[in-house]
Formats: C-alpha cells, structure tokens, sequence
C-alpha cells in the first residue's frame, strides 16, 4: 500500500454560490475556486460544511466537482467532502472524486448519534475508505457540533 499524500499548505474553504433558483451556479463557483488559489492558497476544501454541501443532491455535489476539474483546475489541488449520513452514498462520491484524479477527501465523522466511543467514530470512516479504494483516511472534527471530544491516533 502506498502512503496516503501529505496535506501541506493552505487549503481554503469554499463557499458554494446559488441560482436565484437556490441551485450550485457553476460558473460562479468555478472562478470562485480559481481565485482562491490565484490568491495564493496551495489548495480548495469545497462541498464541506462552509459549502453548505449537504443541502446538495448527490448529483449536484458529483456536477460541482467535475466542473471544476473540467474548467483546468487539478485534481491535487482539491479535498471535496464526500462524507454524507449513508455510508453507500460517502463511498459513491468518493470513488467518483477518486475517478477525477482527486487525492484527498474530507468525511463527515457519524454526528447524530450521541455517546459513540472514539473506535466506534472511526469505523464508518475507515470502512468508507476502504470500499472506496483510499489508501489513506484524514479526521476532523468540529467539537462545538459535537457532545463529546473526539481523539484520532495516527500509527
């Protein structure tokens, strides 16, 4: 097994603009992310939680994502979030980021159920990863969403 590519630099996140019809414009979210690193950032985090990605059909989230590898912008330079409540549906958008050449994704650690052990947190996740073909698994957590910490150990 290879070993998962390092994240390194500045990865900013990416809001998700809206038709007046609330659908993802793509244009505008394309050039969006092409700002973000013309300014300067090594990479985008888009379709995370900034990008409000969970209000999106999966369709929507697989669009955004190929319109911006189809505009010129590398795949490397890109960690969508595929995470999603169903587990099918995380491993689905997953293998399609991994099918565009994308490196690095960002998953939802389970949230709805309160109490979880930490190994219990992680399992989904890796489970995700390894039925999309990942090699490597990266976790955060946004503790003020959360009831309790969440610890992550690296081997």
């Amino acid at each position: 097994m290879t070993k998962a590519p390092r994240i390194t630099g500045v990865y900013s996140a990416a809001t998700t603009p809206l038709n007046s019809d609330h659908s993802p414009d793509l244009g505008l979210f394309t050039r969006h992310c092409q700002r973000l690193l013309d300014e300067g950032c090594h990479g985008v985090a888009l379709l995370g939680t900034t990008g409000e990605a969970n209000s999106f059909s999966l369709s929507e989230r697989r669009s955004l994502l190929e319109g911006v590898v189809k505009a010129g912008i590398s795949p490397e330079k890109l960690m969508p979030g595929t995470g999603v409540a169903a587990i099918p549906e995380t491993v689905e958008l997953t293998r399609h980021a991994l099918s565009l050449g994308v490196t690095r994704v960002v998953m939802l650690p389970p949230f709805y159920y309160k109490g979880v052990s930490d190994e219990g947190l992680l399992l989904p996740m890796r489970g995700s990863s390894r039925r999309s073909v990942m090699n490597g698994c990266r976790s955060f957590s946004i503790t003020s969403r959360r009831s309790q910490a969440f610890r992550c150990r690296y081997r």
